[in-house]
């Protein structure tokens, strides 16, 4: 369910947002952290969860369903946390994503 939000920069929520969609497509992102994710109880279809904690307007909220190829590095911050980093393209143009 999707629902309405004003669309100006002074109006600022947290997202937390389930995707669910048929498994012949399996990249399922949306903005913030994955929580979960996993099999739905209907056959050929999965589903992830993710939770945005840092407030920001609608029009900076996505979600992307499909079939794509990646990239993938990992980066340690300053203060020690690995960062997982990934970059998702049209599986013809993976190669052009590593620079």
């Amino acid at each position: 369910r999707i629902t309405y939000h004003l669309d100006r920069p002074d109006v600022m929520a947290k997202y937390r947002v389930r995707v669910e969609a048929k498994k012949s497509w399996p990249v399922l992102l949306s903005n913030g952290n994955m929580l979960d994710s996993g099999d739905t109880k209907e056959e050929g279809r999965h589903y992830a969860v993710f939770e945005d904690p840092f407030p920001k307007p609608s029009y900076l909220f996505a979600v992307v369903v499909g079939d794509l190829g990646k990239i993938s590095d990992e980066f340690k911050t300053m203060s020690g946390r690995e960062v997982k980093l990934n970059v998702f393209s049209e599986h013809e143009n993976v190669d052009a994503l590593d620079h």
